[in-house]
């Protein structure tokens, strides 16, 4: 009952599996306190169509990374040089980096909170029905649409909208190998998309998830490849490979993506959230609220620097809410909240319950400043 999203429906599985699903999560419902963030459920979201044909608006990627942490990427600074594609795609394409708050600290809370582009937990109308979905508005507006993904995401398929999702593919139904990243490429060059009309794609990576090792090739082993002081130290070096490895293959895909498309296209990676890593004594991993865990990459950067409207990525955001909302305006849709407002509103990053039953964290934009440092190449 903890984990909520483990009570959602999902098409690909038999009708009483389901059942069982729907029926766990009622008597959760039932049985279990009122999450602290249920208040918010009366929140309204509505979208304002933006005017403009959408055969003048540039296509959006989405990279959806996992498990990155920031401070061990070399693009934003890290000792290390593990990103090296990603600095040259920077250098050679211009965008940004910096960092971005994420949405909460599991993928099955956070993935489905920032494509719904919702503020706060507890919301059921807002995650299940909002016509701010991104995927609803860039299918509303004539966009193609599709989620490719790495991983298992079994369970999230019925809070991401997928209904207005042309092309879902992930690992229940399409297996990756023995290193998913592996099959990122593969992924774009099976997919549904017409390289020549415009659309909307989120592609979700898997390399930098524990346990590190498992997820890179062993000719990626570049720091863990001798023999360190402690198993710390060991399981920091596998991070690092593996973020070697999640640069080399994102890259690729994001040079695929740039190649194959007739259009202009706009790339913006992030994480679904950070990762411990040696932090507090040796603790790795993620599921809880901690800023390593809630504090992510934010990368952008298009294969068209004279597309209208890059200054809006490059205002920086705070975090994946903000982000969505640019996302939006990009698709053709401004996102409106009824309860937001004010000099400084009020933003949260989720636990491990999609309801915030499981804990959050309230902050507003003052309170995190000092963690966000954003550039422009």
């Amino acid at each position: 009952a903890k984990e909520k999203w483990r009570m959602e429906p999902d098409d690909r599985r038999p009708v009483i599996i389901n059942a069982l699903y729907a029926w766990g999560g009622f008597v959760s419902d039932m049985l279990l306190p009122a999450s602290q963030a249920s208040q918010m459920a009366g929140n309204n979201y509505t979208l304002k169509p933006i005017a403009g044909d959408v055969g003048l608006r540039p296509s959006v990627l989405l990279i959806m990374g996992e498990s990155l942490n920031p401070s061990h990427m070399g693009v934003l600074g890290y000792g290390r040089d593990t990103t090296p594609q990603l600095a040259a795609l920077l250098q050679k394409y211009g965008g940004g980096e910096g960092k971005i708050i994420s949405a909460g600290v599991s993928t099955r809370v956070s993935i489905p909170t920032f494509l719904n582009v919702l503020r706060e937990p507890g919301n059921q109308m807002a995650l299940r029905a909002s016509p701010v979905n991104l995927f609803r508005i860039a299918k509303n507006r004539g966009f193609q649409t599709a989620f490719l993904s790495v991983q298992d995401m079994g369970g999230i398929s019925s809070v991401v909208g997928k209904e207005s999702i042309d092309d879902w593919v992930d690992a229940l139904d399409h297996p990756t190998g023995a290193v998913p990243d592996n099959a990122l490429v593969e992924r774009l060059s099976h997919s549904k998309i017409d390289w020549d009309k415009p659309f909307f794609m989120v592609l979700n990576t898997r390399s930098t998830h524990l346990p590190y090792r498992s997820d890179f090739p062993e000719q990626f082993a570049h720091f863990s490849r001798g023999k360190t002081d402690s198993i710390a130290a060991q399981h920091v070096n596998e991070y690092d490979d593996a973020m070697l490895w999640f640069d080399q293959k994102v890259s690729d895909a994001i040079k695929y993506v740039f190649s194959a498309s007739k259009r202009p296209v706009i790339v913006v990676l992030v994480s679904d959230h950070g990762e411990m890593v040696d932090d507090d004594g040796g603790r790795f991993g993620h599921n809880v609220l901690f800023p390593s865990v809630y504090v992510t990459p934010y990368i952008w950067m298009s294969s068209d620097p004279n597309i209208s409207g890059l200054g809006d990525f490059a205002s920086c955001p705070v975090n994946h809410y903000q982000l969505g909302k640019i996302i939006a305006a990009k698709l053709g849709g401004q996102v409106i909240n009824s309860l937001e407002g004010g000099d400084s509103p009020e933003y949260w990053v989720n636990g491990t319950s999609i309801d915030g039953g499981n804990g959050t964290f309230k902050y507003r934009e003052s309170d995190v400043a000092k963690l966000l440092l954003c550039g422009r190449h």
